[in-house]
């Protein structure tokens, strides 16, 4: 039961995935609404599945890690049928701007910021720093 619009997610990031998602029992118990009605082509590992209605919801995700700092993940999400396995999956749209890395077997996204301490001229890249590192929650 949802008493408010906080809650605990199993959450995943994934690199092939072209756009945010929420799982539909999440959404629905979230109470999310879905101004935004469209068509989606889903292709599922080279596979086209097939066209179908889904909807998208203005979303403010914020992951919080065990010293209550957090990240905030706002966008579009497509409000899908993820089975039951996950309820959010961050995909290449929000990791598209954003520096980081991840750790597939661990499932831990790392946060990037440039670091200028070692910079030199005619250098023809940026070191990078671990700003911030957050674990993605196992499935139920």
């Amino acid at each position: 039961m949802c008493d408010d619009n906080i809650r605990s997610a199993y959450n995943w990031f994934d690199c092939g995935t072209s756009h945010c998602s929420v799982d539909t029992a999440y959404a629905n118990c979230m109470g999310f609404k879905d101004p935004l009605c469209r068509r989606l082509r889903v292709h599922i590992a080279g596979d086209e599945i097939a066209e179908v209605d889904c909807r998208q919801s203005c979303l403010n995700a914020s992951i919080r890690w065990v010293t209550s700092n957090h990240v905030n993940i706002p966008g579009w999400y497509t409000i899908f049928d993820l089975g039951d396995i996950y309820d959010l999956i961050v995909a290449k749209d929000w990791m598209a701007a954003n520096l980081h890395i991840i750790d597939h077997k661990t499932s831990i996204l790392h946060l990037l910021v440039p670091d200028w301490t070692n910079w030199q001229q005619g250098a023809h890249r940026l070191s990078t720093t671990i700003m911030i590192s957050m674990v993605g929650l196992r499935p139920h």
